[in-house]
Formats: C-alpha cells, sequence, structure tokens
C-alpha cells in the first residue's frame, strides 16, 4: 500500500486545512500589508502635503502684506504704515514656522531643499529691509535714492519666485503621492481580490478533498450496505478510499459474514426444530390414539368387567367365606376406579385438542351450571356457594363449566368440621379478570403450591379422599387453554383460595351484593357409562 493510502483521513484533512489556511492566512497579510501602507499614505497626502501647501500659502500672503506696509513706508513715510509693518515683522502666535514644514515634508528633498532657499532669501530680505526702514524713521523718504527702493523690490520679487518653485515642488511632491496612493488602492483591490480567490479555491480544494476522501467512499459504503439489506448476504463489502473509511467497511463486511454465520446457524437450528416438531406431532398423535383406545376401546371390556363383578357380588354375597366377598369388592372398586380414571384422562387429554369454539360466555351462567352438575353433594354438604355478579368472558363454555365445577367440587370434598362455605370473587386487574374461589376447609400447606398442579399428584391417600389426582392438573390445562394463568393464594389462616386470571371480555354487569347459589335445582349426576359425557367435580 503505497503511502497516500496510509495517510489516514484525519492526516489528509489536517494537511489540506493547513495548505489552504497558509494561502489564506499570506493573502490576507499581502491585503492587509497593502491596506495600511496605503493608509499611511493617505494620511500622508492629506494631513502632510496639502496642509503643507495651505500653511504656506498663509504664511506667503503673511509675507505679501509685509512688503506691501514696507513699500507703502518706504515711500510715503506715513507713522500708520510703520506701525503695520511692525506689526507684521513680530511672530504670530501658533503660526506655523519652517521647522514644522520640515517635518511634514520629510523624505521629500527638492521640497526642502526649495523650501531652503525661500527660508535664506526671505532672511536676507528682511535684514537689508531694516536699515532702510530704519532709514526712513531717520530722515523720511527722501533719504531713500530710487535704486535702493528697485533693489528691494527686486529682492522681494526673487523671494516669491523661490516660493512658487517651492510650491510647484510640493505639487509635484503631492502629485507623485496621489499617483502612489492610486496604485496602492489598485494594489489593495487586487489583493482583496487575490485573498477572496484564495478563499473560494480553498474551499473548492477543501471540498473536492471531502469528496474524494469523504463522500464518495461513505457513498460507495452505503451502496453496499443497501446491496446486504436488499438480501444479498453473500455480497462481499469492499470499498477503497482513505484508511478509516477502509476499516469501517472491513468492520462491516466482518458484521455481514458474522450475520451470514448466524442465518445459517439459525436455518440448521430452524430444520432441528421442524424436525422435533414433525417428531413432536407424530407423538401427539400416537397419544391421540392412545387416548381414542383408551376412551372407547378400553371401555366395552372394564364395563364388563365391573358389570359381571357387580353380579358376583349381588348373587354370591355370603355365600363365599368372607375373604372371598372382600376380594370381590376389591374387584369392584378397582373397576368402578379404573373408569373414573380413564373418564378423567379423557377430559384431560381433549383440552386445547377438542373444540367447542370461543365464544362470550356469562360467567354467572357458567357458575350456575356448575353447580347443577353439583348439586347432590351441595346438599348432601349443606354447603353454602355465594358469588359477586360475573363478567361475560370469551372463551369456551364447555370447559370454564368443568373449571368451575372442579374447584367448587374440591371446596366441597376437602371441607373441615363446619359445613362448605365457598366465596366466588373477581376483580380487574391489568387487562385480565382475576377470578377467586375461597373456602373454608382444611386448606393446602404453601410448600405445596406447585404440586398440587401436577397430574396425579395427590396431598392424601386414597382411602381418605376419593379421587385421580387429575382435577387441578385439568384446571390448569383450562386456564392456560384460555391465555390465563392458575395459582394458590398463600393466605394465611383456614381454607384455600384458588385465584386464575382470564383476558378480559364484556363489562362486569351491575348487581349489588352476593348471590347464594347453594339452593340451585337438583340434578342428578350421570353414572356407569353416561359418566364420559357428563362434567363432574374431580378431586386435587
Amino acid at each position: 500500500m503505497d503511502a497516500r493510502r496510509r495517510t489516514s483521513l484525519a492526516g489528509r484533512l489536517r494537511s489540506t486545512l493547513l495548505v489552504t489556511g497558509l494561502l489564506q492566512l499570506l493573502a490576507v497579510a499581502v491585503a492587509l500589508g497593502v491596506a495600511v501602507e496605503t493608509r499611511e499614505e493617505q494620511r500622508r497626502l492629506s494631513g502632510d502635503i496639502f496642509t503643507s501647501v495651505q500653511d504656506s500659502h498663509a504664511g506667503f500672503v503673511r509675507a505679501l502684506d509685509l512688503d506691501d506696509a514696507a513699500a507703502d513706508y518706504l515711500r510715503r513715510g506715513e507713522p500708520d504704515d510703520l506701525a503695520t509693518f511692525q506689526l507684521l515683522v513680530q511672530p504670530r502666535p501658533g503660526a506655523v514656522t519652517v521647522d514644522d514644514l520640515r517635518d511634514r515634508l520629510r523624505g521629500e528633498d527638492r521640497a526642502l531643499e526649495a523650501l531652503e532657499e525661500v527660508r535664506v532669501a526671505y532672511v536676507t530680505w528682511l535684514e537689508e529691509l531694516t536699515p532702510l526702514v530704519a532709514a526712513v524713521e531717520a530722515g523720511g523718504p527722501q533719504s531713500l535714492s530710487p535704486a535702493q527702493l528697485q533693489a528691494n523690490d527686486d529682492h522681494f520679487t526673487e523671494v516669491r519666485t523661490l516660493y512658487d518653485e517651492f510650491v510647484d515642488e510640493v505639487l509635484r511632491a503631492r502629485d507623485s503621492a496621489a499617483d502612489h496612493v492610486a496604485f496602492l488602492t489598485r494594489v489593495l483591490f487586487v489583493a482583496v481580490l487575490a485573498s477572496v480567490a484564495t478563499a473560494v479555491v480553498a474551499g473548492l480544494l477543501l471540498y473536492a478533498a471531502l469528496r474524494t476522501w469523504v463522500i464518495l467512499p461513505v457513498q460507495a459504503l452505503a451502496s453496499e450496505t443497501r446491496t446486504v439489506r436488499s438480501g444479498q448476504l453473500d455480497h462481499e463489502v469492499k470499498v477503497d478510499g482513505p484508511p478509516d473509511i477502509v476499516e469501517l467497511a472491513d468492520d462491516v463486511e466482518a458484521m455481514r459474514r458474522g450475520l451470514v454465520e448466524q442465518l445459517a446457524a439459525l436455518e440448521r437450528t430452524r430444520e432441528k426444530q421442524e424436525q422435533q416438531a414433525e417428531e413432536l406431532r407424530r407423538s401427539n398423535r400416537d397419544l391421540e390414539q392412545f387416548a381414542y383406545v383408551a376412551s372407547h376401546d378400553l371401555q366395552e371390556p372394564l364395563r364388563k368387567v365391573s358389570s359381571f363383578c357387580q353380579m358376583l357380588e349381588r348373587r354370591y354375597k355370603g355365600q363365599l367365606d368372607e375373604r372371598a366377598d372382600q376380594y370381590i369388592e376389591f374387584a369392584v372398586d378397582g373397576a368402578k376406579r379404573m373408569q373414573l380414571l380413564i373418564n378423567d384422562l379423557l377430559a384431560f387429554s381433549r383440552v386445547g385438542r377438542m373444540s367447542d369454539g370461543s365464544a362470550e360466555v356469562d360467567m354467572d351462567g357458567v357458575v350456575a351450571e356448575a353447580l347443577r352438575n353439583l348439586s347432590t353433594a351441595v346438599e348432601e354438604s349443606g354447603a353454602v356457594v355465594t358469588s359477586e355478579p360475573l363478567p361475560v368472558v370469551h372463551g369456551e363454555r364447555r370447559l370454564l363449566v368443568q373449571l368451575l365445577q372442579n374447584l367448587i367440587g374440591n371446596a366441597v370434598k376437602f371441607a373441615g368440621d363446619e359445613p362448605p362455605r365457598v366465596r366466588i370473587e373477581v376483580q380487574h386487574v391489568d387487562d385480565c379478570w382475576e377470578f377467586a374461589v375461597t373456602d373454608n376447609g382444611i386448606g393446602i400447606e404453601p410448600q405445596y403450591a406447585e404440586r398440587i398442579f401436577v397430574i396425579f399428584q395427590r396431598l392424601h391417600a386414597k382411602s381418605e379422599y376419593a379421587g385421580t389426582g387429575i382435577g387441578l392438573a385439568l384446571c390448569k390445562k383450562i386456564v392456560e387453554h384460555h391465555d390465563g394463568s392458575i395459582w394458590l393464594d398463600p393466605t394465611p389462616g383456614p381454607g384455600t383460595t384458588f385465584r386464575w386470571r382470564l383476558p378480559v371480555g364484556a363489562p362486569v354487569g351491575e348487581n349489588d351484593g352476593a348471590e347464594p347459589l347453594g339452593s340451585a335445582p337438583h340434578s342428578e349426576a350421570p353414572q356407569g357409562a353416561e359418566r364420559e359425557a357428563a362434567w363432574t367435580a374431580t378431586s386435587r
């Protein structure tokens, strides 16, 4: 890689800015120098030369007045003329002196020489005029000869001639200074134009540098990136330019390669997941087939076993010994429990697999139907079930009836010494309806809060409380099928509270107070083969 490619973008821009800045600074310095010199020349022209001409004119006019006053006195001898002469010959306070003119005309040698000649001629004229005035004072105008008067006039004429030459030299100096000012003005104009041109050139150079080193490489990188973003992930990102841009392009290329590798890994994972999903679907089909066999093919032989065992119990009870009667009782009980377990397993497998379709479900009607199915157990236990006005939710009515039936049935089954008291409540929490079923039964220890929702998990022996251990697992599956959650509320004190949440449906209807529902009409739960189609309360 050559030196130009190795130079960083910052180094290139720094060098470009330095060169353009020096050029601009040089142009400004030249323009500033010319402007200062022009201002100095203008000050000299207007402040020194012009004022020198004006002040010298004023002095020469006074000299003319002095010459007139002297000539009048020499010819007439009048005292007034003498007073005027004596007044004019005295130095005037504040008047410009020859030294002042020398300072203003410093550097103008010819004008200074002419000024010195004027001064010498003027002083000589005054020196020759003084004795003539004294002679007139002593003897009157007749004391002077015409030749003396003419000589005095000639001397002053010489002063006037020398002064005219001095003025010509000053005017030549003025014209020269004016020409120099005009020249400097043109130079200043050119310098300002050069400064502006330098600024424009510097701007163009800077723009060209930025375009070559920044804009074009960034545009190329953006084009490469858009190509990759459009879906051409195999397109290699490559950009030429300063090392900074090249390194950025290399980083983008590394990111592209990493993305391609991640997508390939994701594709492999997706294919693996699809295989696993297919295996899971095949396994589910096998399980569905097994559930079908368990619910249909096993029902008939199981019913035969149960029926013949019951016939043996009725017909031969007391004819065999006591142990044989006990064996027959065990067989009948086992057949009944097996039939109940099959029905519960069938109900558990149907949740989420066999659907009646979702609709708006009135939970008050659900509670009433569940109580009708539990009417015998409720009446025998003396249970009292009360409920707040419940909302309308979106779900499957059959499953929600099963949910309430299981929870209320558990509350009745696991009652304590007092008659069961069951309370159904609801509240609006986080865009969900949160339901609660509270009873005054034997309660559940908090450490079993998760275990009770596992299928076939029991906290009591079958001899204490009947059931298959599927009821709460079925409740959990029903709630999760409705995109909700269920849990045991670990509130202190006796009794149990189960809470679950369902998505919000229709608003709760207005109804003050709680209405006891324990007096629902009696409905005998179906037995035997008809139990499969019934929604009964199963145990924890």
